[in-house]
């Protein structure tokens, strides 16, 4: 079980539970009260695919599904909200309209508000 560190990131390895942290423990983290940015299990929840590469080392690629919104509504139709896509077609989307976002859906939580930006 995934444990949520803040609005933006969680422990893939369930060590943060009800605002402490178990990593010391496993040699993970400096503190029980905090969570260390460097410990291989600190991740965003919504990653870009640059952020992705960056932090797993790996391409995040076309066929892999990511959340893309755009304030256009050829983008997202939906009332603005946003859509899940393969990554390949939200690029193509990105190219066509402006002030689009792509961001990786690979993680444990859902969609983010309409508000949220990378």
């Amino acid at each position: 079980m995934t444990g949520e560190i803040n609005k933006n990131y969680f422990c893939s390895a369930g060590f943060y539970e009800d605002g402490f942290c178990r990593g010391r423990e496993h040699g993970c983290c400096k503190s029980v009260q905090e969570c260390d940015s460097n410990c291989s299990a600190y991740h965003r929840k919504w990653p870009t695919p640059e952020q992705f590469k960056k932090e797993y080392g790996d391409k995040y690629t076309d066929d892999r599904p990511v959340w893309i919104y755009s304030d256009e509504k050829v983008v997202s139709p939906k009332d603005n909200d946003w859509i899940c896509l393969p990554l390949g077609t939200a690029k193509f989307a990105k190219g066509l309209v402006p002030n689009t976002f792509i961001i990786c859906a690979c993680t444990p939580y859902p969609k983010p508000d309409k508000n949220w930006r990378p």
